[in-house]
């Protein structure tokens, strides 16, 4: 909590992380993973880096792991987190 007076950079970082069942079309070639920061809409010079909104298009993801090798999901913590939070079989993961 910030007293008045007190620099926004001392606020702890908030992260949203939102796994989404479903594809958004942002009108370009698609991404899994996209993080967004809040922006004055009047300003864009002004933003809040220290809020954070996650969001992970699961359906992106499993095509990304079907085809992904041991050695790249290892490389990869998020491609790991995603095939955890996928996985019908736990004993797949180990």
């Amino acid at each position: 909590e910030l007293r008045e007076g007190e620099d926004y950079q001392e606020v702890q970082k908030i992260i949203s992380i939102n796994l989404l069942d479903f594809n958004l079309d942002f009108g370009d070639e698609g991404k899994p993973h996209r993080c967004f920061k809040l922006t004055d809409t009047e300003n864009q010079n002004i933003s809040l880096d220290y809020i954070q909104m996650h969001l992970i298009e699961v359906q992106r993801f499993i095509d990304i792991l079907e085809n992904s090798t041991i050695e790249e999901l290892k490389k990869n913590k998020l491609l790991t987190w995603m095939k955890f939070f996928t996985s019908n079989n736990l004993k797949d993961i180990e």
